[in-house]
């Protein structure tokens, strides 16, 4: 499973106009901070903060978590640095060259609602071998999804 790298920096902005690709975009509402997610609240809590975070903001501030702040730091500052590299270079691991959905994403590369998201990212997580489709040995299978000699 990858790991999403989403940073979030707290923002001030209400109204303002940002040009993407010497296209103005007019951006009418940004939150403040993002939503935190405390690990340790109560589960209904829990539940609902990482739904408002997930489905209504996008992202999240994951607090509770035991991480050692130094290992938060370093990641926040290694992100920065990321993102600061010139196209080209965040170019060679783009995610469109990776079977497993990994890489980098560079602003306005994807859609979503068949509009454009004004978003950079990058995906992380192993690139593991793919496994043979050939012989499914698994007997939890339904005989319909086996291919192969034994399907």
């Amino acid at each position: 499973m990858g790991v999403r790298l989403l940073i979030a920096f707290s923002l001030s902005v209400t109204m303002a106009t940002v040009t993407v690709r010497g296209q103005d975009r007019g951006v009418v509402s940004v939150q403040t901070a993002p939503p935190v997610v405390d690990l340790r609240d109560e589960p209904a809590m829990l539940r609902q903060r990482l739904g408002r975070g997930a489905h209504e903001v996008g992202f999240f501030h994951l607090t509770g978590h035991d991480v050692p702040e130094e290992l938060v730091s370093r990641v926040l500052d290694a992100s920065r640095r990321f993102f600061a590299l010139p196209q080209a270079a965040k170019d060679a691991i783009a995610m469109v060259n990776s079977p497993h959905l990994r890489g980098h994403t560079r602003l306005g590369g994807e859609l979503t609602g068949g509009a454009v998201d004004w978003r950079e990212q990058i995906d992380l997580g192993p690139e593991r071998v793919r496994v043979s489709t050939r012989r499914c040995r698994c007997c939890a299978c339904p005989p319909s999804s086996r291919r192969g000699p034994a399907g």
